[in-house]
């Protein structure tokens, strides 16, 4: 743990390298002891990429065979994606195959049976003026105690920054003043991301007099 310097110290209940002894690495599998710390640690694992020592070990979630089939599939559908259509970025999210910028996650909706996530995100849409052709929608995680994000990809990339130009106004809901709407990022970007609101909080601590934004990548002042 040391690698991603993993403040919280994780119990480990269990090691153990899976497959025969041969000329490959065999991946090793690790029981925590609790959820959190399982997810603690994939979320901090992106920063092994930075490391001298551990720049070549990766860390992931353990998937069952079944999984694995059909991550198989998926990696197998994606690589068609990219031959037919070259010209254009593609991303697996969910369980689906979808081009990068045409995907958005909601955060706070309530899971309900009185109505399916797709009425509920329809609900949201319209409540934004906005009704986007939706593609799909899903809920990302295991049904639990947590309120899982809805994954969202809509038909263009314009109907996403459309919805995303109007996602500040939920703030002024009663309906939905405590759900939010934001890009669909991956890991590395979701780092990246909160380095940057990391950089504009000190901006606005050490010249509180000045406006600052996150433009494009940069924090910067605002004329």
């Amino acid at each position: 743990s040391s690698g991603i310097n993993a403040e919280y110290g994780p119990v480990v209940s269990k090691v153990e390298r899976l497959g025969n002894s041969g000329d490959q690495v065999r991946p090793v599998l690790v029981v925590l002891s609790t959820k959190e710390a399982v997810r603690t640690v994939l979320r901090k694992a992106a920063r092994l990429k930075n490391s001298e020592v551990y720049q070549t070990v990766t860390i992931a979630p353990y998937i069952t065979p079944d999984e694995r089939a059909k991550r198989r599939a998926l990696l197998a559908k994606l690589r068609e994606k990219i031959e037919l259509e070259p010209g254009k970025v593609w991303r697996i999210r969910g369980d689906s195959v979808v081009e990068d910028g045409t995907s958005l996650m909601v955060f706070g909706l309530q899971e309900t049976t009185d109505c399916t996530d797709q009425d509920s995100i329809k609900s949201l849409f319209s409540h934004l003026d906005e009704a986007p052709v939706v593609s799909k929608v899903e809920r990302i995680g295991k049904a639990g105690e947590q309120l899982r994000p809805v994954l969202v990809v809509l038909s263009t990339k314009e109907a996403v920054r459309n919805v995303l130009g109007k996602s500040a106004r939920l703030k002024e809901s009663e309906v939905y003043q405590n759900v939010s709407i934001a890009p669909d990022r991956t890991v590395d970007e979701i780092a990246e991301n909160r380095a940057l609101v990391a950089k504009l909080r000190e901006k606005r601590e050490l010249e509180p007099e000045k406006v600052w934004r996150i433009r494009r990548g940069s924090v910067i002042e605002i004329e």
